[in-house]
């Protein structure tokens, strides 16, 4: 991985942050919310763009007044060297375990539908190679079309009725699992100093946050039109159930295709996550150690655990949990922390200076 900066144009800008967001969410989130919300959960969506939006634009104008520094150039800057070595690190955990996290799901969303009787540790050898190659490199960039459109025209509308039935309550019960669907958009702490056109900040993150959600509402409520209440509330992949209603004359288990695709959008949250640990890392121990070593370090270490029984269901969900808490933290609060924190600082410093 070169050390020099690079230079992001505003699509670039906007791709990055919108692959790193659409995951693996766009995998389950029809399931969760229809738990948690019913038929209405599509609507929750639309309360967690509107906080995603809101928390990504107080990163944006926690950045402006260092328009080329990272987060991790900020923290011994507002915090100290000890602390903002310590809040650097942890920060540093956090993008590792998203990367490793989102990894390790996509081998087991391999294993469970495409290829069940493969071993998890020659999957692991299949896709490390390409993530070493592209991580070292820069952040990748990768389109990705809706195919499951192509089932709305038999969908049951009709299962949207009544709106709002139950009230908001649950509605805004499910906002803070619904944002966790937008995580990604923390990518900003990274990408800002390297945007080329800074002006675009806001308007960009703002494009991805919503490119997310369209997506996000139309899955879900695709899903609900189509799949029955029992689907819903057992399936834990919806979309890929969607995936399999689709029926051509010449090709048979589409959702085998599909996921085959859909590891590259996968991946497309790996690598930036690891890629900013990586960074991070480097920031915290910049004499002593180059980034390559390091990337092929973790690498390694994801190979080890692979060759632990652990990829599962009851793993996964357990480490979802892990996840999701760790996205509260690091994606929502801290930004609102530093944001305020920020303002204090400037003004001590100002008041300070005029004393």
């Amino acid at each position: 991985m070169s050390n020099k900066p690079f230079s992001l144009s505003s699509s670039q800008y906007v791709f990055v942050i919108y692959k790193t967001q659409i995951g693996i969410g766009i995998l389950t989130i029809p399931h969760y919310l229809f738990l948690s919300s019913g038929i209405d959960g599509w609507i929750t969506i639309i309360f967690g763009w509107l906080v995603s939006v809101i928390i990504s634009f107080l990163i944006i104008n926690t950045l402006e007044k260092h328009p080329n520094e990272t987060l991790f150039d900020l923290l011994p800057k507002y915090f100290g060297k000890w602390l903002g070595k310590m809040i650097l690190f942890c920060w540093i955990l956090y993008t590792l375990f998203a990367a490793s996290y989102v990894f390790m799901y996509s081998i087991f969303l391999i294993k469970v539908w495409v290829l069940p009787n493969t071993d998890p540790i020659l999957l692991g050898l299949l896709f490390l190679v390409p993530i070493y190659q592209i991580t070292k490199h820069s952040l990748p960039m990768i389109s990705r079309y809706p195919i499951i459109l192509i089932t709305a025209h038999n969908g049951l509308w009709l299962n949207l009725l009544p709106i709002m039935k139950d009230g908001w309550v649950p509605i805004f019960k499910s906002t803070p699992l619904t944002s966790l669907s937008f995580l990604g958009f923390e990518m900003a702490y990274l990408l800002y100093p390297r945007l080329q056109n800074k002006k675009f900040a806001y308007k960009g993150i703002f494009i991805a946050n919503t490119m997310n959600a369209i997506v996000l509402i139309m899955v879900t409520i695709l899903s609900f039109v189509r799949l029955s209440e029992a689907e819903l509330s057992y399936a834990i992949w919806p979309t890929l159930d969607l995936i399999k209603l689709i029926r051509f004359p010449f090709l048979e288990r589409l959702e085998i295709i599909f996921i085959s695709a859909y590891i590259i959008i996968l991946f497309m949250t790996v690598i930036p996550y690891l890629y900013m640990g990586l960074t991070g890392t480097l920031q915290l121990f910049p004499k002593t150690i180059k980034m390559k070593p390091v990337l092929a370090v973790v690498l390694l270490i994801w190979m080890i655990i692979l060759f632990f029984p652990v990829i599962g269901f009851q793993p996964i969900i357990y480490f979802k949990r892990w996840f999701s808490n760790l996205g509260y933290i690091f994606a929502f609060l801290f930004p609102i922390f530093l944001w305020l924190y920020s303002k204090v600082f400037w003004a001590n410093r100002k008041g300070a200076a005029k004393g």
